[in-house]
This record gives C-alpha cells, sequence and structure tokens, in this order.
C-alpha cells in the first residue's frame, strides 16, 4: 500500500495544485492561479485523464511511467490506476486491487484520507493553503503547447517535496502538468492528457459494485 499511497499523494497534489492559495510574491502568478482557479471550481464535475513519470536522478535508468483516471463529482471520486481502483460516494470508500480481486470496504473519513494520502480528492477545491511562495519562473512547451511556468516552493520546510513547476496553457489558461521534487532526488511529472468537464456521471458511478465481480475476495471494515 506504500507504493500506491506515493503515487496517489501526488496525483492529488497535482490536481490540487490548482486550488493552492498562496503567499503573493509575483502579480503576473497571481492572477494566472486565480483564473485557473475561477475555471476548475465552476465544473459540476471533471474527468481527467492522465500520465505520470517517476524519475530517479539518483539511478538515471529508473523511470517508471503511469495512466489512469480520475473522476470528479460533489463530494464523490473515483481513481483509476488501471491495476488499482478507489471508488468513493462521499460515505463509503472501497479500494479494489485488480490484480487479485480483492476489495477492502471502509466508512470514509476525509481526515483519515489527508493523514493517510495528503489530500482527500472530493476536498480538493475546497483547499486553502497559505503556506506557499510562488513566480512565474519563464515559459516552456508541453505537447507543443505554449505554456507559463509557474515555481511553488512550500514555507514548510518538512514537506516530503521542496519545488512545484505548474504549467499553464497561455491559450486557453488550462493546468497541462504538475512537476514534483522531492528533496532525495526523485521526482514525478504528472501530464494531464485530456480533461473533460462537467461530464455527465451518476451517482452511481460512485459506488462500487462486489455483485459485478466474480469470486472478488471482500474484507469489510466498517463497523
Amino acid at each position: 500500500m506504500i507504493y500506491m499511497k506515493t503515487w496517489y499523494s501526488v496525483l492529488l497534489l497535482a490536481v490540487a495544485a490548482i486550488s493552492i492559495q498562496a503567499q503573493v510574491i509575483d502579480q503576473e502568478a497571481k492572477t494566472l492561479l486565480e483564473n485557473l482557479k475561477k475555471k476548475y471550481t465552476a465544473y459540476n464535475s471533471i474527468q481527467v485523464q492522465f500520465k505520470m513519470i517517476n524519475i530517479d536522478k539518483t539511478s538515471p535508468d529508473f523511470v517508471e511511467e503511469r495512466e489512469g483516471t480520475l473522476y470528479l463529482k460533489s463530494k464523490m471520486f473515483k481513481l483509476d490506476l488501471n491495476d488499482f481502483e478507489i471508488t468513493c460516494n462521499g460515505k463509503v470508500i472501497w479500494f479494489y486491487n485488480k490484480d487479485v480481486n480483492q476489495v477492502q470496504i471502509q466508512q470514509y473519513d476525509a481526515k483519515v484520507m489527508e493523514e493517510e494520502f495528503g489530500f482527500a480528492p472530493n476536498e480538493i477545491f475546497n483547499i486553502d493553503q497559505e503556506d506557499f511562495n510562488y513566480r512565474i519562473s519563464g515559459s516552456a512547451k508541453v505537447d507543443e503547447k505554449d505554456c507559463k511556468e509557474v515555481e511553488l516552493s512550500p514555507k514548510d520546510k518538512e514537506k516530503f517535496y521542496y519545488k512545484i513547476k505548474m504549467y499553464i496553457d497561455k491559450a486557453t489558461q488550462q493546468l497541462l502538468r504538475a512537476h514534483f521534487f522531492e528533496k532525495d532526488g526523485i521526482e514525478y511529472k504528472f501530464d494531464i492528457l485530456e480533461q473533460t468537464p462537467n461530464k455527465n456521471m451518476s451517482d452511481d458511478f460512485f459506488t462500487f459494485d462486489t455483485t459485478k465481480h466474480e469470486n472478488i475476495e471482500v474484507e469489510d471494515f466498517r463497523e
């Protein structure tokens, strides 16, 4: 589960970066991030297809990639990482390991999620942080699209990362990439491949149905 926590926490940090409230040290960056937040918080729901690349600077030959999809609607969410799936209807959360056909069921607790993973997905757009400094650090291209590069650094030096670079499309004002730098030489690139706002998602989509999985092993930890 530690492996999953790493991918999960970086993924949520990347999406949460959209709604960061930070100390103003660059007026252009402030305006850019405020516009970005307004765009995403106006959506009723959003589907995000992404690719995450893990790079270990201490082992030049080590590069790991994963692709997946994140769905958000109100207090509900689903994270599909191909071999692992997390589903939550706002009250109950299901952790499904597809490789072994096993699901763990727990009562949903946002505080526990925050302690374990750093963020609860359904609270992403409610995050109100004032512990980042930021600035425009340049321009770059992501998939041939011109982007503004915004660099954020946490004031809390105990964070597992020391820097985030966000790449925001100049034309659409959409977040295309978030790049995290850890203190131990590990880097994560989170590339948004496709984002579909206001997609029609039923509430049932955010409930895991064990009857649809033959011979599934169920571990129910609800009291």
